[in-house]
């Protein structure tokens, strides 16, 4: 069961938006390929504590910071072929964390649900019967 709003949706996107812009200034201020990595990191932080939604904001972030710093000169347009390559790796990294991290939340919530199920039963199991309680009072 997921319960969040749409609202919360949108904020949490601004917030991821905000936290791997920060993380992709490094990158394009000094144009190092490298350093690509910093908003990479956003996209799995941000997946797993916000979603897949928020994921994907950081995706296109981290797109575009590496789109400008793997890129020839100061366009986004002109690459060599490593830094063609870099940028489809940095894509393809993005996508499969926002993929294996959304399911990895997805499945903990279905195993939350499952042991909270499991634990109530049990505490239900473990009550006793009224019908017990009425006889050894008599």
């Amino acid at each position: 069961m997921n319960n969040e709003t749409t609202g919360d949706k949108i904020v949490h996107a601004l917030i991821s938006f905000i936290a791997t812009a920060a993380l992709a200034v490094p990158a394009v201020v000094t144009k190092l390929p490298a350093l690509n990595v910093l908003p990479l990191a956003g996209v799995a932080a941000m997946t797993s504590l916000f979603g897949s939604v928020s994921g994907v904001v950081c995706a296109v972030v981290t797109a575009l910071c590496s789109a400008y710093t793997l890129s020839e000169g100061n366009g986004f347009v002109s690459y060599l072929q490593e830094g063609l390559i870099g940028h489809i790796a940095i894509i393809f990294a993005a996508a499969v964390c926002i993929v294996f991290i959304g399911r990895v939340r997805r499945l903990n919530r279905e195993k939350a649900e499952e042991l909270a199920a499991m634990r109530a039963q049990s505490e239900k199991d473990a009550a006793p019967a009224p019908e017990a309680e009425e006889n050894s009072a008599s």
